[in-house]
């Protein structure tokens, strides 16, 4: 199975027993006993495996830091990979961190303790990050220590493109066109609601596209949202006439 939730367990086992009942007597799958197996058997042994794998091979950590739930700043910490054993490029979730603040020392203690528990070796480290001024603290500290213990450091690859591209969209948009996403956004909220989709639906003489959500964050999103705003044009139009029609007679 893929992409399943384990709150499916349960569904999963009425199912499995309808189709074979003689078979599956006295077999049982609950959400809190599919947690236990990934938490407890499944994930610790294929970390053993990566882990296994990585050592002796360059590797990269990626890093992010985001607000959790609890409003505490929270870091997730990834190796990305070239197995030579599987001639494949492979990911793996290294570690999760509370941070409380996020400063570059806390950050680097946090990433060190990750290696460290994990036993890989800094001198086949390479690193990725996006551009905050706390990540390029966090790079000079991390290069002091490299240059420590191993000689020399980071290979600058430079930083990741996509926050500068990014950047240069949103500028683009607050400048020429900033009223789309807006309008984007509205229309989407709108029509998000069943019963006006429906009849929406029933109104266009052409079946409609969904209208796709969008974000600021995910500013690759706009694009799409845009064309479907213009598929849908004219029905949005006609919309828009019967509304305001509707309203005159009222007053």
């Amino acid at each position: 199975m893929k992409n399943e939730s384990f709150n499916t367990a349960e569904k999963d086992t009425k199912v499995l027993h309808a189709i074979a009942p003689n078979d599956l007597k006295g077999f049982s799958l609950y959400r809190q006993k599919m947690t236990d197996m990934v938490n407890y058997a499944i994930g610790p042994f294929f970390r053993d495996l990566f882990l296994k794998d990585v050592r002796g091979e360059y590797y990269s950590l990626l890093f992010d830091e985001t607000e959790g739930n609890n409003r505490l700043k929270e870091m997730e910490v990834t190796v990305k990979y070239f197995s030579s054993h599987l001639t494949k490029l492979m990911f793996f979730h290294l570690n999760s961190a509370v941070l409380g603040k996020v400063t570059a020392d806390i950050i680097l203690g946090k990433i060190l303790e990750g290696l460290e528990a994990a036993k890989l070796p800094l001198d086949h480290l390479v690193i990725s990050r996006d551009g905050p001024k706390v990540n390029q603290s966090l790079e000079r500290k991390m290069n002091s220590k490299l240059v420590r213990e191993r000689g020399f450091q980071l290979v600058d690859t430079g930083s990741c493109p996509a926050h500068i591209i990014r950047n240069a969209v949103m500028y683009a948009l607050k400048e020429f066109g900033i009223e789309v996403s807006e309008l984007a956004k509205v229309v989407y909220y709108y029509f998000d609601v069943p019963s006006k989709w429906e009849e929406f639906e029933k109104s266009c003489k052409e079946k409609p596209k969904k209208f796709v959500k969008f974000v600021e964050t995910r500013w690759v999103m706009l694009d799409n949202a845009a064309q479907v705003l213009l598929a849908n044009i004219d029905q949005l139009f006609a919309l828009k006439a019967k509304l305001t029609h509707s309203e005159r007679k009222k007053n």
